[in-house]
């Protein structure tokens, strides 16, 4: 965990209140014991009382200094019910209908973060991506840049040979079936941006495909992603980011010097990229579950990049670790706030000098 190491000192400084929706899974509790003892900031633990206590007893662990929120007996359900009743979508929901809905942990947490109850929140460790989004969706604030939800991973690969001594930010891995070539060029430019700040190197964004630079391709997933590293690297002059952008680029040369020169691309990146962008959601799922199981990679993420609030959304089959890791990045950013909103302009001014 490099660069869990290098954020800690900054957190501790500024603690982050961070959200667990999935408060009585055992992975989580111990997330959350963990990013207390670190001094990282009081987490809250969302679900039923009786059986997050009953769950802590049976594991021996000890939950004093972490909040637990009942939602069935919280306080604030009168106001999160106001804010329910008045929301385009649900307002047509019958007073029990919305009672029932701000109950629901994910709905519960959302409202927390929305209304400062929370600085940063934490879902999905027991329910699938469907079922998590629309509450996010319907009660946090949206950034004014961001016209689509994209997502983030943090791999480290503690191999400081790869990415940025180890790291490499990865998208989009949990929303977006196909994205377009403009969705991805932003979502590019948005790690790029995030990339900087964290660990104070150049970006070097690679736009992944099966071949290389290949323009006389008329396969219709090369010619997107060539048409994805365009839009990234004028997207990238428009804000005055410095970075390097391939696509469509193979993996392995993205990654490997020795690769690179093997094939004759060593222009393409010079094998040090450092942003990685997938095409669609199929090569990116499959990708990272292999890494996760047969890898001794960090994964941590997703990072929902579009709210005004940082939020992760992490896979129903994350070790508590990675769940703990999750939650440091996201009281990072929780922290930064403005790397929420990396393409506007006013971004660059706020990159540390390296």
């Amino acid at each position: 965990m490099f660069l869990l190491e290098k954020l800690e000192s900054q957190i501790k400084q500024f603690p982050q209140r961070i959200a667990f929706t999935d408060g009585d899974d055992p992975r989580v509790m111990r997330a959350a014991r963990k990013y207390l003892g670190a001094g990282f900031g009081v987490p809250a633990l969302i679900g039923n009382a009786h059986k997050i206590n009953a769950i802590s007893q049976n594991l021996n662990m000890d939950l004093e200094g972490i909040t637990i929120v009942d939602p069935q007996e919280s306080e604030w359900i009168p106001e999160f019910q106001d804010i329910a009743k008045i929301h385009p979508v649900l307002q047509n929901l019958t007073e029990e209908e919305t009672l029932d809905y701000v109950k629901k942990p994910n709905a519960f947490g959302a409202l927390m973060l929305e209304c400062g109850h929370a600085d940063t929140l934490l879902v999905g460790a027991s329910a699938k991506v469907r079922t998590v989004m629309p509450p996010i969706k319907h009660f946090l604030g949206r950034n004014q840049l961001s016209d689509e939800i994209s997502s983030m991973i943090l791999l480290d690969s503690r191999n400081s040979s790869i990415g940025a001594n180890g790291l490499l930010f990865v998208s989009d891995a949990i929303l977006h079936p196909d994205p377009s070539d403009a969705h991805l060029a932003k979502t590019a430019i948005s790690l790029a941006q995030i990339c900087k700040h964290m660990v104070l190197e150049t970006p070097r964004v690679g736009l992944l495909g099966h071949t290389n630079a290949n323009h006389a391709s008329e396969d219709p997933s090369t010619i997107k992603m060539q048409s994805a590293a365009q839009m990234a690297r004028d997207l990238a002059e428009s804000i005055h980011l410095d970075c390097e952008v391939a696509g469509e680029i193979q993996a392995d040369v993205a990654l490997d010097t020795s690769i690179a020169r093997l094939k004759e691309k060593y222009d393409l990146l010079q094998g040090n990229a450092n942003v990685l962008i997938f095409p669609n959601l199929d090569a990116a799922n499959i990708s990272l579950k292999l890494l996760q199981v047969i890898a001794d990679v960090g994964s941590y993420g997703s990072v929902l990049l579009g709210f005004q609030h940082a939020v992760g959304c992490i896979s129903r089959s994350m070790q508590s670790k990675d769940i703990y890791g999750t939650a440091v990045l996201l009281a990072y950013l929780a922290l930064h706030d403005y790397l929420l909103e990396p393409l506007a302009k006013e971004f660059a001014s706020k990159i540390p000098e390296s």
